[in-house]
């Protein structure tokens, strides 16, 4: 995710929140929130890596943590913070709506209805011209072509159905079963992430690692957690060349007509 060039501060709330700080556990509190928004995800429970972040000696450190730990949650060797996780979400959805406002604005405007209707005409008349007398082998074509079409799609999207029978582990022995329902939020909030294929390894590391399985109430919040922290797939943009629309240029503007070809035209 690309680093945003603002962040939303509370101040109200944060003031509310870190009245028993002190000067060194503010700054050290707000330099971690700060890089937990520029990266977008949440921060890895690594001491000389928070101790970087925090500008601080490893000392130092040691006696900041645990007054800032507080303020996250950590498990799964990160540090989760719920609000900014949340101000997240809603940049990315905003971000998601614009750029399909985007494409709808762009859309290519339909076929006029006459134009349709000459298209139309034209095909009925070359199926009337170009048909073949023989019956029998028109019967054949159309019944060989019926089988190989099929039935029509029913519009439901495959990719949901399938991750949705998905089952994952949690405490207690309990199971899992991913909402149909669940599963396409996932796939609308994270756009540039290979859903399916997360799902997959979360379930994995969920049976690799049963000490850290999770409640049943617990699960939807961990696969939010575990798609927000996954690295988005760059896009490709091709790269177009200036060196088009010649053909469509008019280079007789300017020149006087009825001046003979091989004279000057100016």
């Amino acid at each position: 995710m690309a680093a945003l060039p603002y962040m939303q501060l509370y101040v109200a709330d944060y003031l509310a929140d870190t009245m028993h700080l002190t000067v060194d556990q503010h700054g050290a509190y707000m330099l971690l929130i700060m890089n937990y928004w520029q990266t977008g995800k949440p921060l890895p429970d690594i001491d000389q890596r928070l101790q970087c972040v925090c500008r601080t000696t490893a000392e130092h450190w040691q006696e900041l943590r645990p007054a800032v730990e507080e303020f996250f949650i950590v498990e799964q060797g990160y540090w989760f913070h719920n609000r900014i996780d949340l101000d997240l979400e809603k940049v990315l959805a905003k971000s998601d709506s614009a750029r399909r406002a985007a494409k709808k604005r762009h859309k290519p405007a339909p076929a006029s209805s006459e134009s349709c209707e000459r298209n139309a005409n034209a095909e009925q008349t070359h199926m009337q011209t170009g048909c073949h007398t023989d019956t029998d082998t028109d019967t054949d074509t159309d019944t060989d072509t019926d089988k190989q079409q099929g039935s029509a799609p029913s519009g439901e999207s495959p990719s949901a159905k399938a991750e949705s029978s998905l089952e994952f582990p949690t405490k207690l022995g309990e199971i899992f079963q991913l909402d149909e329902s669940f599963a396409l939020e996932l796939r609308n909030t994270y756009p540039r992430i290979d859903v399916a294929h997360q799902l997959q390894k979360a379930r994995l590391w969920l049976i690799a690692n049963p000490s850290k399985q999770k409640t049943l109430k617990g699960m939807t919040r961990f696969l939010n957690n575990w798609m927000n922290n996954q690295k988005p797939t760059a896009e490709i943009h091709p790269i177009q060349s200036r060196h088009t629309g010649f053909a469509d240029r008019d280079y007789s503007e300017g020149l006087i007509e009825g001046v003979a070809d091989n004279a000057a035209n100016f």
